[in-house]
């Protein structure tokens, strides 16, 4: 059996990395953005699933190779020499930035009245985890390789967030929590590619592209693959990077959009069309106590909408994704909003 360190240690652990980043990272940085985004399902008027999660977002300002040589930062440093570790990686943009996530995501059956255990459904789960990410930019491509640690189980924290949430908004308490999956910690890296293949500007001073994306993730918690394409329509937003991931996640990096120069408004729609090929969840797969077959492919289509005003973006977007679990296809949906600043 494989040896795993104490998930009440990476909890910890992943604290003491966010409270270090807090106190070095803006001394290392003079220019960068920050991003606090949260997603639940009580928009489309369920408690199920992939029901919430929330996150804090940080990314560097860009770096050229100069600014590479020369940096002090123990984080960009950090970043850059652990990913630049992985096969096949090597650096070849021209432009670069490194970015932080915390987040914690939270997943329930459909009946959270039940306080028995109901084996023909998801288990209660929570996943806290960070993410360490690299993005190389070319003038219309994006890349970003990451690698993430967390915690799923009682240490995420997930069950007195949702209570707690519950309580705010005067929904019934759900019930169920004491099955939910037993501590466990997690490990990943990924890939994902976004490019832009069409761009074209309209009399009117709008403007439009179609961007397809691609990515994979290899951990003990998710292990799968995605593609997909995205449409954008708006005035005066930034070209140079996709607004939608089609992710085996969460499906978005909206902070990728905020670029502040020769902006003073701006705003685009979006819509995504992907589809996930998940070898494996551990939410779906784990458990021993619950009966659940599904089918790998899963698909997912994503709506958004975003408003640029000088140095802010809010980003709102909504998602639902199609599955076969126990022989019927369902469809779960879920909405989110960003709040971007560049500072």
């Amino acid at each position: 059996m494989t040896a795993y360190p104490p998930p009440l240690f990476i909890r910890k652990a992943i604290y003491i990395v966010f409270i270090f980043f807090l106190l070095f990272s803006r001394n290392d940085i003079q220019a960068d953005v920050w991003s606090i985004s949260t997603q639940n399902d009580i928009i489309v008027g369920t408690d199920e699933r992939y029901t919430s999660g929330i996150s804090l977002d940080w990314m560097s300002d860009v770096l050229n190779d100069q600014d590479l040589e020369d940096s002090d930062s123990l984080y960009v440093d950090f970043v850059i020499s652990s990913i630049s570790l992985f096969p096949l990686v090597s650096i070849k943009a021209e432009y670069v930035t490194v970015g932080f996530k915390i987040a914690q995501d939270i997943y329930t059956p459909h009946d959270t009245k039940k306080k028995e255990l109901i084996e023909d459904d998801i288990p209660y789960a929570g996943h806290l985890y960070t993410k360490y990410s690299l993005f190389e930019w070319r003038e219309n491509e994006v890349e970003e390789t990451f690698f993430k640690i967390g915690v799923l189980g009682p240490s995420s924290g997930a069950e007195s967030t949702q209570k707690v949430f519950h309580r705010l908004v005067g929904n019934d308490e759900p019930r169920g929590w004491e099955h939910q999956l037993k501590d466990y910690p997690t490990f990943g890296v990924g890939y994902s590619n976004a490019f832009n293949v069409w761009h074209h500007y309209y009399q009117n001073g709008m403007h439009s592209d179609w961007i397809p994306s691609y990515g994979l993730e290899l951990g003990n918690f998710i292990t799968g693959i995605f593609g997909g394409l995205s449409f954008r329509f708006g005035d005066n937003y930034p070209t140079n990077q996709a607004p939608v991931f089609g992710s085996i996640n969460s499906g978005l990096n909206s902070r990728l959009a905020l670029n502040t120069e020769n902006r003073s408004f701006g705003w685009s729609a979006s819509i995504g069309a992907y589809l996930n090929a998940v070898t494996y969840s551990h939410v779906l797969d784990s458990s021993d106590e619950h009966e659940i077959e599904r089918n790998t492919l899963a698909g997912m289509t994503v709506a958004g909408f975003a408003l640029y005003i000088k140095n802010f973006q809010i980003f709102f977007s909504v998602q639902s994704v199609n599955m076969n679990i126990n022989g019927s296809i369902f469809t779960h949906g879920w909405g989110g909003i960003t709040f971007s600043f560049n500072t």
